[in-house]
């Protein structure tokens, strides 16, 4: 056990809106979208496991209307009642992010993004016998720019979600594509290679079903985040991490991988900082419980016990199964050892052994009390099996597990 700081004022979330009669202006420091999905997380109440304790923000200007009441009023001259709620009907946006600022009086250090896309929202509907509820499909487009280090990435976000009767569908696909020197002139100093700047070629996708039947829920997800199986700078870069708070299982990417990862992290950092570095990229070594850099199948089940409106008592299980997608591969120390033209001879994972090929099987378990939607009460708990991904130099990885008593009050 141990005593960490936290921060006792995080503001997150400080904008301003105003509702015109063509759309929704908003300006200030928002969420990033609203939701949850592998590109970014709103740091709501959205994750089946762990807490949500990281928002992802924006300094941004956005525009929004409902494209479908544009139509209707063309084609009626307004002689009919608009229908002005947020989760029926085809919204089109679009918005301008100030991400990165650095020196206010240099425009040559900051890092910005466009972007827009559609989206199509049904709240409950029908067709034929089969219902229709919290149905969404949406479409975006990203554009990041910066001048300082030739950033020119692009990005693609698509998803839709909803019930379907008894059944619920979800999926989300990311792909990244552009350029950048960013990475590479940290990592440059560490190998004694020149930065250049590198392509980028990442995606990341979420499938998940889940049947409901009586008080049980019956699901399974499938999670894909592309990974890097040469951390030189003259290559390609490809690894998608997942939005911060997307918990994918309790231990394995929220704590192993994450303190693993943190710690290689800081021994690039050290040798950087004693080079005058100009840029610092191996804070994205670090995982923050991201999941990258494997593929990953969660069977799961959820049994509501009670279900009262005073009491909601649940209990769910599942079994994480995950495999890297090159091997779990530290990028640091790989680097740091780096010692002729080929780098998979050199390649190590987070304890100095070989990359492996599996991460191991998690088994998660959850009993959750909820008194009056306001006060809840969770007891957390998971048992990692480790794989070859996870073992050092010997073959030898230590089986490891999770007991946390979590309580939460909303308001």
């Amino acid at each position: 056990p141990r005593l960490r700081n936290l921060s006792p004022i995080q503001v997150n979330h400080a904008y301003g809106e105003v509702f015109l009669p063509i759309g929704l202006l908003r300006v200030g420091r928002m969420p990033y979208l609203d939701g949850a999905s592998p590109a970014a997380h709103d740091g709501g109440r959205h994750n089946r496991w762990g807490v949500s304790s990281f928002s992802h923000t924006a300094d941004r200007v956005l525009f929004a209307t409902k494209l479908d009441e544009a139509v209707r009023f063309l084609a009626n001259g307004g002689g009919y009642t608009p229908d002005l709620s947020l989760d029926n009907g085809v919204f089109i946006f679009g918005g301008y992010d100030w991400l990165v600022q650095d020196d206010l009086y240099s425009a040559q250090d900051d890092l910005e993004q466009w972007l827009g896309g559609l989206e199509w929202r049904v709240k409950e509907s029908s067709a034929g016998a089969l219902s229709i509820r919290d149905f969404r499909l949406s479409s975006n487009l990203v554009y990041r720019f910066g001048e300082e280090f030739d950033t020119d990435v692009m990005g693609f976000p698509q998803a839709v979600s909803g019930w379907f009767g008894p059944l619920y569908v979800e999926g989300s696909v990311v792909y990244l594509a552009g350029t950048t020197r960013e990475i590479s002139e940290g990592f440059a100093l560490l190998s004694s290679r020149d930065p250049a700047i590198q392509n980028v070629s990442a995606m990341g996708a979420h499938a998940g079903l889940t049947y409901r039947i009586g008080p049980v829920d019956l699901g399974v997800d499938f999670d894909y985040a592309s990974g890097d199986a040469d951390p030189r700078t003259g290559t390609d870069l490809t690894t998608f991490s997942y939005a911060r708070d997307y918990n994918v299982g309790l231990l394995l990417f929220e704590h192993i991988i994450a303190f693993e990862s943190a710690r290689s992290a800081a021994v690039g950092i050290e040798n950087l900082s004693t080079l005058s570095a100009p840029s610092f990229p191996l804070t994205e070594v670090s995982s923050y419980g991201r999941f990258n850099n494997a593929y990953g199948l969660f069977p799961q089940a959820l049994v509501r016990m009670v279900d009262t409106p005073d009491h909601f008592l649940t209990w769910r299980m599942g079994a994480l199964l995950a495999w890297p997608e090159y091997g779990v591969v530290d990028a640091v120390l790989s680097a740091l050892g780096e010692d002729g033209v080929r780098i998979d001879d050199d390649l190590v994972n987070y304890h100095g052994g070989s990359p492996g090929g599996f991460y191991g099987v998690e088994l998660d378990g959850q009993l959750e009390w909820t008194y009056r939607q306001f006060l809840i009460w969770t007891i957390e708990a998971a048992y990692l099996f480790p794989g070859s991904g996870l073992q050092d130099e010997h073959g030898d990885a230590v089986n490891s597990f999770l007991l946390e008593n979590r309580f939460t009050f909303v308001f």
